[in-house]
């Protein structure tokens, strides 16, 4: 139940419209981008939880999961 209520309100809430070109989807992405590189290097506040090897791992990440994403079964016909 809980987990359905958790997609119901996924599928419910309000979907945010697709950038009017492709120039302000480049620079969506970049501005994620960058705020997911500021989330890692703010890891363990001014203490350095994550080694060097970690932290490339971790910035990494998001293209990596992009080359591995499932695209959905060709059908027949």
């Amino acid at each position: 139940m809980r987990v359905q209520d958790l997609v119901d309100k996924a599928n419910d809430a309000e979907k945010p419209l697709p950038p009017a070109s492709f120039d302000d989807l480049i620079k969506d992405l970049h501005t994620n981008l960058e705020n997911y590189r500021q989330a890692v290097d703010d890891m363990g506040g001014n203490q350095r939880v994550l080694k060097s090897s970690d932290r490339k791992k971790m910035l990494a990440l998001p293209f990596y999961l992009a080359k591995r994403g499932e695209l959905p079964e060709p059908k027949r016909g």
